[in-house]
């Protein structure tokens, strides 16, 4: 089992990935202040006019083999390994979980499965897009008025057309 902070700098869940127990990643250091996960926090309004709050999560890990954990130890795994596993994780698209030294994010999402990567010689980084999955629900369009909403001002006006 991944011990955040001692042989990892996150650590990844899923039932369905490594027979459930978690799997530690290094994170591409920067900075000389180690590895970091972003967080992004942003409130959408809904159409009953509450909120709908999305959470999106960045973490670029190094995929490197003899990689040094915080702990100073190296780690035995492999580029390859660690490839396959964020593959692994992505592939199981929903219900992820991350730990991080700040606390564990539950029910994640692979963004639109999307990672970005840069494979150097030596090494790869690979940036993890994670969300909440709480997508911002629109009201269902009215066809007629949809199509007569027409910009000459003749069938709607500004304030009773979609474009407001």
């Amino acid at each position: 089992m991944a011990i955040v902070g001692v042989d990892c700098d996150i650590a990844l869940a899923h039932p369905a990935v490594n027979g459930g127990e978690s799997v530690g990643f290094i994170l591409e250091r920067r900075n000389n202040r180690g590895g970091a996960v972003t967080v992004r926090r942003q409130a959408y309004t809904t159409p009953d006019g509450g909120y709908s709050d999305r959470i999106r999560y960045w973490a670029t890990i190094a995929a490197i083999d003899s990689a040094q954990q915080p702990n100073g130890a190296i780690s035995t795994d492999t580029r390859a390994g660690t490839y396959a596993s964020i593959l692994e994780f992505i592939a199981a698209r929903t219900g992820i979980s991350m730990q991080t030294a700040a606390g564990t994010y539950t029910d994640l999402y692979a963004t639109l499965t999307t990672t970005l990567e840069f494979h150097w010689v030596g090494s790869s980084g690979i940036t993890l897009h994670f969300n909440n999955g709480a997508f911002t629900q629109t009201a269902p369009i009215d066809t007629t008025r949809f199509n007569n909403s027409l910009w000459d001002g003749s069938l709607l006006s500004w304030d009773t057309s979609y474009w407001r």
